[in-house]
C-alpha cells in the first residue's frame, strides 16, 4: 500500500510543510554542513564556452584532473577527450572538465576589470561567474573584485576566482559592476552598472541618483531599459539579456530524489521566500482549485535565506490556508523542499515536475522562468516586469495584474516596502481576486490538458535556446567592451 500523503493543514500544524525539517534538525543542519565542506569535482558551467558564431576556440585552457589540481591541456588532448577517448597528463591519469579560463591570449587581449559577488548561486552570482569565465574564453583579461558573500560553488571554482583575482591589467581599463548598488565606486576608468530592478513603473530616487553616477548602464530586458529612461536615468543603456545553460537545462534530464511522495502531477515553484516572489497568490489558486481528491502536488522549493528559518515559511502557510474555506481533509498535497541545492542538481528538480508557476510581483530578468523553460516545462507566469521580455500568450500561461499601488512601509504591501529601501513607495502590481481566478483556471487547464501545455512549452523552449544562451549573452558584453575599448 501506497504511503498516505498528510494534508496540507496537517503539516503546517507540524510547523513545516513537509515535516522532515523539523523532525530531524540536528541531523539535517550536519548533512548541510558536510555538503558545503564536500569538494565537488563536477563543475557550475558543464560545456565549454564558445562564440555564437563558432570563431575560433582558445588553444588551452584549464581543466581540473582527478586529483582536483588544476593544469592545462591543450586544444587536441580536449577534442579526444569529447569524443570519448580518455586525455592524459605527464602522469598518466584522467581528466575531467572544469569551467575553462583562455591561458593563450591574443595580441591585444581586451581587458577589463569585474566587480560583484561571485561565489552564491544568486542571480548576480551567476551572472557574474558566466561573465568572468566566458569573457576569458574569448581573450580577454579580466580581472575580478570579489565582493563578500557565502561560499556555495565548488573548491576548483574558487581556485579558478582567485587566479582572476589576482591578474594585473591597466588600472584605466573599463570596470564592470554586475550588482543593484556596488559598496564602492571609485575607479580610474569607464564605470558600467550591470544590473536591474524588480519595480514595474517607478524608480526610488535616491536608485536614480546612484545610477546617475556611472559612465553607461546595462540592463538585462527592455523593461528596464524603459523603466529606466522614463524616471531620468541619464547615462546610455544598453539591453545585455542574460543567459542559461542549455547544455545543462533540457528535458532530456534524471529527476531529482526529493525523499518524499508526490502524486502522479507536479505543478514547482522556485524562489527565494519573500512576498515579492508571490508565495500567497500561488497557494490561494491552488488550494482553492484543488483538492485531495485531485492526483495533483504543489511543490515548492524555496528557503528564507542562507541560513533558513522554516518556521517563517510554516506561519505563512498557515495564514495563508485559513483563509481557504475548506475542511483539513479537502485540501491538495502542498510539499516543501528546502534543502540547499547544488547548481548542477537544479536541472532535476525541473525533471521530478510537470509544469513550472511562479506568480512574483517582480524580476529584473527572470531567469528562473528561463530554465523552466529551457528544461521544456510549460509555465506559468505573472505578466509584469522583466518576465514580459520572455512571456506571452501564444508560449505561456500568463497572469496580469488586477492593477497597481505603491508599497508603503505602513500600509499597503508593507511586506515589500520594509525588504528593500529602494522598494519603499515604489509600484508594484496587485493581485487581486482576478488574479486568483485567473491562476487557478490555467493551473486547471495545464493539468487537465496536458497536450496543449507541452505545445506552448516547446514554443517557449525554442525561444529560449535561440536566443537566450550563456554563449549569446557573453558575446554581446564581448561586443560591447570591443566598440568601448575602439
Amino acid at each position: 500500500m501506497a504511503k498516505q500523503l498528510l494534508s496540507s493543514y496537517e503539516l503546517a500544524q507540524r510547523r513545516v510543510i513537509v515535516s522532515r525539517y523539523c523532525e530531524e534538525v540536528e541531523r539535517r543542519e550536519k548533512q548541510e554542513r558536510d555538503a558545503r565542506e564536500e569538494i565537488d569535482a563536477l563543475p557550475d558551467f558543464v560545456d565549454s564556452w564558445e562564440r555564437p558564431d563558432k570563431g575560433d576556440s582558445p588553444s588551452s585552457i584549464m581543466i581540473e584532473d582527478e586529483g582536483n589540481e588544476s593544469k592545462f591541456y591543450s586544444k587536441e588532448e580536449i577534442e579526444q577527450y569529447r569524443k570519448g577517448k580518455t586525455a592524459q597528463n605527464s602522469s598518466g591519469s584522467g581528466i575531467k572538465e572544469q569551467e575553462k579560463m583562455t591561458i593563450n591570449y591574443g595580441e591585444p587581449p581586451l581587458e577589463v576589470h569585474w566587480y560583484g559577488h561571485f561565489t552564491t548561486y544568486s542571480g548576480f552570482s551567476r551572472q557574474n561567474r558566466a561573465m568572468a569565465f566566458g569573457l576569458s574564453n574569448l581573450n580577454t583579461r579580466v580581472k575580478i573584485d570579489i565582493q563578500e558573500a557565502p561560499l556555495e560553488v565548488n573548491e576548483a571554482t574558487i581556485k579558478e576566482l582567485n587566479i582572476l583575482s589576482q591578474l594585473e591589467i591597466s588600472p584605466s581599463a573599463p570596470k564592470v559592476y554586475g550588482a543593484t548598488v556596488p559598496l564602492r565606486l571609485a575607479h580610474g576608468g569607464r564605470k558600467i552598472l550591470y544590473t536591474m530592478m524588480e519595480t514595474s513603473q517607478t524608480l526610488h530616487k535616491d536608485y536614480v541618483g546612484k545610477l546617475n553616477l556611472y559612465d553607461e548602464i546595462w540592463v538585462p530586458t527592455n523593461h528596464g531599459k524603459e523603466l529606466f529612461k522614463s524616471n531620468g536615468v541619464r547615462p546610455y543603456i544598453q539591453v545585455m539579456p542574460l543567459g542559461v545553460d542549455t547544455y545543462r537545462y533540457h528535458p532530456d534530464t534524471s529527476p531529482l530524489g526529493l525523499g518524499f511522495g508526490l502524486k502522479g502531477f507536479v505543478f514547482l515553484s522556485v524562489f527565494k521566500w519573500g512576498y515579492r516572489k508571490g508565495y500567497d497568490i500561488l497557494l490561494k489558486a491552488f488550494m482553492e482549485e484543488f483538492s485531495s481528491d485531485d492526483d495533483v502536488s504543489l511543490l515548492i522549493a524555496s528557503r528564507t535565506d542562507y541560513h533558513h528559518k522554516p518556521e517563517i515559511i510554516a506561519a505563512d502557510f498557515k495564514n495563508i490556508r485559513n483563509g481557504v474555506l475548506k475542511n483539513d481533509n479537502e485540501l491538495p498535497h502542498i510539499a516543501l523542499y528546502d534543502k540547499l541545492i547544488k547548481e548542477k542538481d537544479m536541472p532535476k528538480l525541473y525533471a521530478a515536475s510537470d509544469a513550472f508557476v511562479l506568480m512574483s510581483r517582480g524580476e529584473g530578468f527572470g531567469l528562473i522562468y528561463y530554465e523552466a523553460a529551457s528544461s521544456g516545462l510549460p509555465v506559468i507566469g505573472s505578466y509584469c516586469s522583466g518576465q514580459m521580455d520572455l512571456l506571452n500568450d501564444e508560449n505561456s500561461y500568463i497572469v496580469e495584474p488586477d492593477s497597481y499601488s505603491k508599497a508603503q512601509i505602513n500600509g499597503n504591501m508593507s511586506k515589500l516596502a520594509k525588504h528593500c529601501g529602494f522598494y519603499e513607495d515604489q509600484v508594484f502590481p496587485e493581485f487581486g481576486r482576478n488574479a486568483i481566478e485567473k491562476t487557478k483556471e490555467h493551473m486547471r487547464s495545464v493539468y487537465e490538458d496536458y497536450g496543449k501545455a507541452q505545445k506552448k512549452a516547446a514554443i517557449l523552449s525554442k525561444k529560449v535556446r535561440e536566443n537566450f544562451t550563456w554563449d549569446q549573452a557573453v558575446n554581446r558584453v564581448y561586443t560591447r567592451l570591443k566598440e568601448i575599448s575602439s
